[in-house]
């Protein structure tokens, strides 16, 4: 109902987001029966306006609710590529470890240091001897996964990161 002139004149002056969150607030309080006897609401919205009453900050109109909804999808794009770069920096730590595990021990060398893990750790380890023996070589395999974990000067999550982008850099050119 506000003349096209005046919408036009309260836009400039207050910004289209202002004055389309203040006609929405407006509008679904007129139509929720609060105050359904209003007789001129296109001047309730320009003296609501012009006197500047503010949107009650509860009230979601829909840019605000568009606002949300995208920054709620770059949060989620965000997320899904910080556990896409966790999981492939998994995949390389794990690999890193496989390389330095076939480097060290040859597969007769790996079944030798399997049996003198196992034996070692059957004489002196309480919880290693309570586990069934059927576990005992997937354990030792554990234990010596874990001494090559140990040895390994491996970058963090970020230095990684940094690395890859790095060479990321270099092989684009």
């Amino acid at each position: 109902g506000i003349l096209p002139a005046k919408a036009v004149t309260l836009v400039e002056r207050f910004g289209t987001d202002l004055v389309c969150d203040t006609v929405e607030y407006l509008e679904s309080q007129m139509s929720s029966g609060k105050r359904n006897n209003v007789g001129n609401p296109a001047g309730l919205i320009i003296y609501s306006l012009e006197k500047e009453l503010p949107v009650p900050a509860g009230f979601i109109s829909s840019r605000r609710r568009e606002l949300m909804r995208q920054a709620a999808e770059r949060d989620r794009v965000s997320e899904e590529a910080r556990q896409a770069l966790e999981s492939a920096y998994v995949r390389w730590i794990d690999r890193k470890r496989q390389e330095a595990l076939t480097e060290r021990y040859s597969g007769q060398e790996l079944e030798a240091k399997l049996s003198e893990v196992i034996k070692r750790n059957s004489k002196s380890d309480t919880f290693f001897r309570r586990v069934p023996p059927a576990q005992h070589r997937n354990l030792a395999m554990q234990l010596i996964m874990k001494e090559i974990r140990d040895s390994l000067s491996l970058p963090s999550l970020d230095e990684w990161q940094s690395q890859n982008e790095q060479i990321d850099l270099f092989q684009a050119n």
